[in-house]
C-alpha cells in the first residue's frame, strides 16, 4: 500500500497539499477530513479558494460536506465577500458569470448577508462598490440590512452616492433605506448627493422625503453645500422645499 497523505498537513507557506479545489477530483474532496481547514497562507479555506478560482462545480460539494459558508479569513472576508469582490465594475462580462453563480449558491446555503470585514463592509457594501444591482437585489431579498454603516459611517445609500450609481440609490430607497440617516461628520445622503453634484440622486432623495434642513456637524444644510459650480437644477430643487 502506498504512503498515506495527510490532507491537512501544511508546508512552510501554510498551504495544504491540495490548496486549489478546481484541480482536486471530487472523490478526493469527499475524503477530505478537514473541509474547513485553512489551506493557504492568506487564511483561505477550501471554499474561499474554490470561489477565488471560480469553480462553481466544486462549491455545492464543499457545502454538502459541511464547509462553513461564513468562514472568515484574516481580513474579515467571508466566501460571500470574496465572490462579490471578484465581480468586475461596469458592464457584465463572461468573467462575471461564475462568481455570480457562486454568490447564488452561497446565499441559498445560508451565508450571512450582514457579516462585516475589517472595514465594516457588508456583502451589500461590496456589491454596491461593484455597481451590481442584480446582486444587490439578491442580498436585499436575503435580508441584507440597507442601513448598516461601515467603519467610516457610510451606509449603503451613502456609498451608492459616493460611487455615482443613482439607479442603485433608487433601488435602496425602494428597499426601505433611511434617506435621513446621518453618516460621518453628520452628513446625510442628501448632503453627499449635493456635494457630488448628482442631480438624479438628489431628486430621488427629495421625492422619498429627505429633509433639506438637517445640518452637518459644522452646521451646513444641503443648500449651504451648493457652490457656483453646482448644478442649477439641484439649487432649484432644494430651494423649493
Amino acid at each position: 500500500m502506498g504512503a498515506v497523505i495527510d490532507v491537512n498537513t501544511v508546508d512552510i507557506r501554510d498551504a495544504t497539499p491540495f490548496p486549489w479545489p478546481i484541480q482536486t477530483p471530487l472523490h478526493f474532496i469527499r475524503a477530505v477530513t478537514g473541509v474547513n481547514t485553512v489551506v493557504d497562507f492568506d487564511g483561505a479555506t477550501h471554499l474561499h479558494r474554490a470561489l477565488h478560482v471560480c469553480d462553481s462545480r466544486v462549491i455545492p460539494h464543499l457545502i454538502a460536506l459541511g464547509a462553513d459558508v461564513n468562514a472568515v479569513d484574516p481580513i474579515g472576508y467571508t466566501p460571500l465577500h470574496r465572490a462579490i469582490l471578484l465581480l468586475s465594475s461596469g458592464d457584465l462580462s463572461m468573467a462575471d458569470v461564475l462568481p455570480m453563480l457562486g454568490i447564488t449558491q452561497l446565499i441559498r446555503a445560508g451565508a450571512d448577508v450582514n457579516t462585516v470585514d475589517l472595514l465594516g463592509y457588508t456583502p451589500l457594501h461590496a456589491a454596491i462598490a461593484r455597481g451590481r444591482s442584480g446582486i444587490i437585489g439578491q442580498l436585499i431579498r436575503a435580508g441584507a440590512d440597507v442601513n448598516k454603516a461601515d467603519a467610516l459611517s457610510r451606509t449603503p445609500l451613502h456609498l451608492a452616492i459616493l460611487c455615482n450609481y443613482p439607479e442603485i440609490v433608487l433601488q435602496l430607497i425602494e428597499a426601505g433605506a433611511d434617506v435621513n440617516i446621518v453618516g460621518r461628520k453628520g452628513a446625510t445622503p442628501l448632503h453627499w448627493a449635493v456635494k457630488r453634484n448628482n442631480r438624479e440622486a438628489v431628486r430621488w432623495l427629495l421625492t422619498a422625503g429627505a429633509n433639506v434642513y438637517l445640518r452637518t456637524n459644522n452646521g451646513q444644510t444641503a443648500l449651504d453645500m451648493t457652490t457656483l459650480e453646482s448644478d442649477s437644477e439641484i439649487k432649484v430643487l432644494l430651494a423649493r422645499r
